[in-house]
């Protein structure tokens, strides 16, 4: 609690440095926090359980933290006068300190509230020099025009609130409460004043309730921080169940959680039909018509295959998604469900089914080696070139035959078997 207070004291002691001035006047009231609990330890939200018998566990605590700020603008400067020359004069003897003497704080006039240590103070000087810091004292009283005021207290920079011996007018259950803080007058500060003082009060818990269903009216079942016990009959169905946390100030919190009562056993809702081929960008979706406990599931439903095959539950815990992108080539997929499988609330699957499946990459045919493809091309350029050189061969036999008829029709050979030349000029 004192380091929550610390932190935030030390944010906003950052803003109180450079403000507010003395003429501001200082926030008071402003929840920072509100610490208080109260959890539902049993059952857990989105149970279930298989009797109509509730016996819940509830937990609560803590407070609501109030914070007031204050400063120099609010209180009362006593004890230092000035000299000729407008400066404060040094102290002479412990009598001679001045001090500031804050406002009165005080509760609020409706619930039960507790003053709560530390009182955390800053001092400096106008000037920006600290104060010599004598002490701080604090003192209670109660809401009459004159307050009743217990003595005078001094509490140290730490805040540690303790009744003098024999003081029966002191208690942190005082309605009204004022601090004052005592320094050395300084020689140098023209404006020393106190910049930031952290007073804290609470409201503790003053009542804790729990009821089954929101319209329900609520059962108390304590008053005060600690562990309760709550018992109820649960409706068939869904039920809901809250428990409430209220402080003597009237802040609340309210924790819920979901119970079922169920007493059906769960069952196969819709399956994919056994033979079927399950795509390998598909999944063969088994679905139960309630949810089902995973620990049970994983032992009670048998997936035989020889590769790999992904199971994957929908988030409500109804659906089995399997399937099996990874596998290297199609093949059969076994699924067993059997009577080991329970839902949430306990009752038990009382039977076994079983479905096979074709599932994984459809066989594709084998790649084309690239030294096949060369020698298939190959094989059909020399093809082509045969066929080429065959038709040329077929053509010169044709031209050759010509030939040789045309030299069949030529004259006749002379008697030395050569053909007879024609007469030459001046031959008779």
């Amino acid at each position: 609690m004192r380091a929550e207070r610390l932190a935030a004291a030390a944010f906003l002691l950052s803003a109180a440095l450079v403000g507010p001035t003395p003429s501001q006047a200082a926030p008071e009231g402003d929840i920072l926090e509100r610490p208080l609990f109260v959890v539902i330890d049993a059952p857990q939200d989105g149970s279930a359980q298989p009797t109509a018998g509730l016996q819940a566990v509830i937990r609560a605590g803590g407070s609501s933290l109030t914070f007031a700020q204050d400063d120099f603008a609010d209180g009362l400067l006593v004890n230092a006068s000035r000299d000729a020359t407008g400066v404060f004069p040094n102290a002479t003897a412990p009598g001679d300190e001045s001090l500031y003497e804050s406002r009165v704080f005080e509760h609020p006039d409706n619930g039960s509230y507790l003053w709560t240590p530390p009182l955390d103070v800053v001092m400096s000087g106008g000037s920006g020099d600290v104060l010599p810091l004598v002490g701080v004292e604090v003192r209670f009283g109660d809401r009459t025009p004159a307050r009743n005021w217990s003595a005078w207290v001094d509490i140290g920079l730490g805040g540690d609130f303790r009744p003098p011996p024999g003081e029966t007018n002191y208690s942190l259950a005082s309605p009204a409460a004022q601090y004052r803080v005592l320094f050395l007058d300084p020689t140098n500060a023209s404006t020393p004043r106190v910049t930031f003082v952290g007073f804290w009060y609470h409201a503790p818990l003053g009542a804790v309730y729990a009821r089954l269903g929101a319209s329900s009216a609520w059962e108390l079942i304590g008053n005060a921080s600690g562990q309760f016990r709550y018992n109820a009959t649960l409706a068939a169905g869904a039920n809901l169940l809250q428990a409430r946390a209220v402080d003597t100030a009237g802040h609340e919190l309210i924790a819920t959680a979901a119970v079922t009562f169920d007493r059906e056993a769960p069952r196969v809702a819709s399956a994919p039909a056994d033979g079927a081929v399950i795509r390998v960008d598909q999944a063969a979706e088994i679905a139960f018509s309630e949810p089902v406990d995973a620990a049970s599931a994983a032992a009670a439903i048998v997936v035989d295959s020889s590769f790999a095959v992904d199971r994957v539950w929908t988030a409500d815990g109804t659906r089995l998604l399997l399937s099996a992108a990874a596998a290297p080539s199609q093949g059969e997929v076994t699924v067993t469900v059997g009577p080991g499988l329970t839902d949430r609330a306990g009752n038990r699957f009382n039977d076994t089914q079983t479905w096979t499946y074709t599932m994984g990459p459809a066989t594709a045919a084998p790649a084309t080696p690239v030294l096949l493809v060369a020698l298939l091309v190959a094989g059909a350029v020399a093809a082509a070139v045969a066929v080429w050189h065959s038709g040329r061969l077929r053509e010169q036999r044709r031209q050759y035959a010509r030939e040789v008829a045309i030299r069949q029709e030529a004259p006749p050979a002379g008697a030395h078997g050569a053909a007879e030349e024609a007469p030459t000029e001046g031959r008779r």
